[in-house]
């Protein structure tokens, strides 16, 4: 089950990514590749990776959580 908590970091995380990503286009994906510009995305983008990963994890339907349905006899 989701937490209010782990929901609210996750969306800092992706307003955060777009709030910075016209400056890495500017910055990262325009500049001649060296080692600490494949760290940086390497690192910026497996985050983005586990964040999403794990959001669709906690937002998974199981058995218990969906609506119940009841039969009138």
């Amino acid at each position: 089950m989701i937490d209010g908590i782990d929901l609210r970091h996750t969306g800092l995380f992706y307003y955060d990514y777009l709030l910075t990503l016209s400056s890495e286009v500017e910055i990262i994906w325009r500049s001649k590749w060296s080692l600490s510009t494949m760290f940086y995305t390497c690192i910026r983008y497996e985050t983005f990776l586990v964040a999403t990963l794990g959001l669709l994890h906690n937002f998974r339907l199981t058995p218990t959580s969906g609506p119940q349905q009841t039969v009138a006899r």
